[in-house]
């Protein structure tokens, strides 16, 4: 018996591994069949059926992640069961007219001697060119389709790589929400992008939507009154519901209302719905274990509660006119001859991301360890709000490491965060939630610093209005009224109302000042500290994870440049330092 487990809890794993093992034993018994039907897959609802028919045992592929011994039993097995699942993603690339790799294709073909005309050179990966799949006759499977083109480049993903593929796919600016809301997917957190109307909310919501695997997003539009619950199944299978606007959602139900926030506090929605064919009561659940991305504009007469309101995050596109600017010059630039050379290495870079992205959902069952938890919650402003908040920066700190599970390191079912990963989130994120912890409205401090130039000066919302307007034509009254109302409530202004009509606002308070530099080393200390104490065999391992030469370096995602947290900890790297 192992250290620390009781007799029960070990014969409930022996169950639990007997019946795996069963189940995986029955996948073996019919993987010669997958296989044909994958290599001879002619249309999407077929892969979708053998999709269907493999989703029982998917799961099994990182249940077991945290049981060395079982594993290692189960693990011939298991990677078997791997090589279908890479190979039915590229044979999904291929039938969608993608440039899709197929060297697990022809591993599949050859491991069980299914005849097909490109496995002659199956140590390289080969895409198809667009002309080459628009003349490929279509009374062949689609592996004998595949002709020999350029390799797949075989370079290592990281954030400044996806940051690259957006700006490729049209994206000006907003560097910060690319990458966010690509973290929050991977980790199926719940949040939104809120803004003015036209400022990019969809066009950045959708480039990530075509990264995610189809079959992971559910979209949820209008709907009557009882539409999603019979949709129960569909959603199931999804990791992720998205939204693209809020307000058509929850306005055309109070049952999406009520799915909605019971998904986004992870809990599952249940509903009992009359079946009228049968004259019975039906009882349909939808589990609450995936995460939530909508969009909204502000403008919208539709506000959520606060009840749902503090189970998301929310991110904001800029709407400064420098982004408009620049967004103008790179359409104009568009409209060059010359433009369209750049596709071909954007479709090479959207595959690449689509395999990490689907890696990264695919890695679940995990626990997250951060060493620096303690320090780093000393600088969250302590604000009642940031009882619930303060999740959502650590959420995305673990994101990070997610995303670069591949480089972090892992032991019995634990991923552990890297310095780097407190120094993404806290470039990309921290000033957003910090605004997030205030109250502070997207138009707020555009509003603030009117009051500012207007010292000891009480204003009308017509005149903030006005001189709003001046920075940005799309701002409506509407808006800048419920900006005012949102400061009065987070006790930035106060609001004199003698007029009812025409009420008078004054600032009564700046904005704290939160911006407060963390001290690395002091931090990357404590972590060492804290890893010494609970992980003393895995220290070392974890250093090195995070260093070169001799120092702690981090990859800034937006500038794709090292920076240095912690130079020349040379002790540490080499192991005096520890125990």
């Amino acid at each position: 018996m192992r250290l620390g487990m009781t007799s029960v809890n070990y014969a409930t794993i022996i169950k639990r591994y007997v019946q795996d093992r069963n189940t995986l034993d029955t996948f073996i018994q019919k993987r010669h069949d997958y296989a044909q039907r994958i290599l001879n897959a002619n249309s999407r609802n077929q892969l979708r059926q053998i999709e269907n028919d493999l989703a029982q045992y998917m799961p099994l592929l990182h249940k077991w992640n945290s049981f060395p011994q079982e594993y290692e039993c189960l693990k011939d097995k298991l990677d078997e069961l791997r090589l279908f699942k890479k190979a039915l993603a590229e044979q999904k690339g291929i039938l969608n007219n993608r440039f899709a790799a197929h060297e697990h294709l022809m591993r599949l073909a050859e491991k069980y001697g299914i005849p097909n005309e490109a496995k002659e050179e199956p140590q390289q990966i080969y895409m198809p060119t667009r002309e080459e799949i628009t003349h490929i006759p279509q009374n062949h499977s689609k592996l004998e389709r595949i002709v020999k083109s350029e390799p797949v480049p075989n370079e290592n993903i990281t954030l400044s790589t996806l940051l690259s593929y957006y700006k490729k796919s049209g994206l000006v600016g907003e560097e910060n929400i690319a990458i966010l809301q690509t973290l929050g997917a991977i980790n199926k957190l719940c949040f939104g992008i809120e803004s003015l109307s036209g400022s990019g909310k969809s066009y950045t919501t959708d480039l990530l939507i075509d990264l995610l695997p189809e079959s992971s997003v559910y979209k949820m539009e209008l709907s009557s009154n009882t539409a999603e619950m019979y949709q129960a199944q569909t959603i199931n299978k999804a990791q992720i519901i998205y939204i693209p606007e809020l307000q058509k959602a929850m306005k055309s139900s109070p049952i999406v209302v009520e799915i909605l926030k019971n998904v986004t506090e992870g809990k599952d929605a249940s509903r009992q719905v009359r079946d009228v064919s049968t004259k019975s009561n039906k009882k349909y659940t939808i589990k609450g274990d995936k995460g939530v991305l909508f969009t909204l504009a502000i403008e919208n007469e539709f506000k959520y509660d606060a009840e749902f309101a503090r189970r998301v995050f929310i991110l904001h596109t800029d709407i400064s006119a420098d982004q408009t600017d620049n967004i103008l010059k790179y359409k104009a630039s568009r409209r060059h001859a010359n433009h369209s050379y750049q596709q071909k290495d954007l479709v090479q870079l959207r595959y690449q991301l689509q395999k990490h992205i689907e890696d990264c959902l695919s890695y679940s069952d995990i626990d997250y360890e951060n060493p620096f938890a303690e320090y780093i919650s000393e600088f969250i402003p302590r604000t009642i709000r940031a009882r619930s908040y303060d999740d959502y920066f650590f959420d995305l700190i673990e994101a990070s490491s997610k995303f670069y599970h591949n480089n972090r390191i892992k032991d019995d079912g634990i991923l552990f965060v890297n310095l780097e990963d407190i120094y993404t989130i806290h470039q990309l994120y921290w000033k957003q939630f910090v605004k997030t912890l205030l109250k502070i409205p997207l138009l707020g401090e555009l509003a603030l610093a009117i009051f500012n130039s207007h010292s000891h000066e009480s204003l009308t919302a017509e005149d903030i209005y006005i001189q709003l307007r001046k920075q940005n034509s799309s701002i409506n009254y509407t808006v800048v009224n419920d900006t005012l109302e949102r400061l009065v409530d987070a006790g930035l202004l106060e609001k004199d109302d003698y007029k009812v009509r025409k009420p008078i606002y004054l600032k009564v308070q700046e904005i704290p000042n939160f911006e407060k530099q963390i001290d690395w080393q002091k931090c990357f200390e404590q972590g060492l500290h804290f890893m010494e104490e609970n992980y003393k065999d895995l220290t070392h391992k974890w250093i090195i994870s995070q260093t070169q030469g001799n120092s702690i370096v981090a990859k800034d995602p937006v500038e794709n440049k090292d920076i240095i947290l912690v130079k020349d900890y040379q002790p540490f790297i080499n192991g005096d330092g520890i125990g």
